[in-house]
């Protein structure tokens, strides 16, 4: 509940524990699930996951001004045509 609905679409997921570690995904979705968040990759991982494993996500950008205003408060490093 700390981040809104989409926040890590974009983003990666990086895999900080167990058999995963070190391996990097893109990922394609995020929406809530209940109290708990579900997340979609572009491809899957080469080694799975279990419970207990470290995961690290990065949130996704979809290179728009607005969000790197509002969601970032980077706007002054925005290299793009607003």
């Amino acid at each position: 509940g700390a981040f809104a609905d989409g926040w890590f679409e974009r983003g990666r997921v990086l895999v900080q524990g167990g058999v995963a570690a070190g391996l990097v995904a893109a990922i394609k979705s995020d929406r809530p699930e209940g109290a708990e968040r579900a997340l979609a990759l572009w491809s899957p991982l080469p080694a799975g996951l279990v419970a207990g494993d470290l995961l690290r996500l990065e949130a996704g950008c979809d290179k728009r001004a607005e969000t790197c205003r509002e969601k970032f408060g980077n706007f002054l490093n925005f290299r793009g045509f607003p």
